[in-house]
């Protein structure tokens, strides 16, 4: 059980209480603050058969796609717009995720989910591969063209 900004042993035991053994798992929890190099490099290091608990603001869910995890996504509750929740329902929706609210989240909810994603591989192959196709490599050089072509066609009216 791997974490950033997580009180290990407490999130480890109450997983325990609720019948899911975490010893031996490749479990990334994400707390506040979102990506970093740090959690670049644990994602690196965790191999196919590891997912991700995490909030789902987008630089998270950057690093989650390039690096193909497979996570249940936890939207902040107090973002503006409710945008967490909106970024969620989008790697949801494309089987990249599963998403729950905290305020309805439960310990026995997030075993029920790591129990299915750790027991059953393909599962797990299928959501790492859809979180995979969410990412965008080229995503600084479309965001240049479509400034670019806005910059262009404004010059010309």
């Amino acid at each position: 059980l791997f974490g950033h900004n997580t009180d290990y042993f407490g999130f480890a035991s109450l997983l325990n209480r609720s019948g899911l053994d975490v010893a031996g798992k490749k479990v990334l929890v994400l707390g506040s603050g979102g990506a970093s190099n740090t959690v670049t490099a644990v994602l690196t290091g965790l191999g196919a058969e590891a997912v991700v608990i995490s909030r789902s603001g987008a630089s998270s869910l950057t690093e989650l796609a390039h690096m193909g995890k497979a996570a249940l996504l936890v939207p902040y509750p107090f973002a503006a717009d409710d945008h967490q929740a909106h970024n969620a329902r989008v790697f949801a929706a494309h089987g990249a995720a599963r998403m729950m609210r905290e305020n309805t989240l439960t310990p026995d909810d997030i075993a029920a989910f790591l129990n299915e994603v750790l027991k059953d591989s393909s599962l797990l192959a299928s959501m790492n591969e859809c979180a995979l196709r969410l990412d965008m490599p080229d995503a600084v050089s479309r965001i240049a063209n479509v400034i670019e072509h806005t910059d262009h066609a404004a010059s010309h009216d």
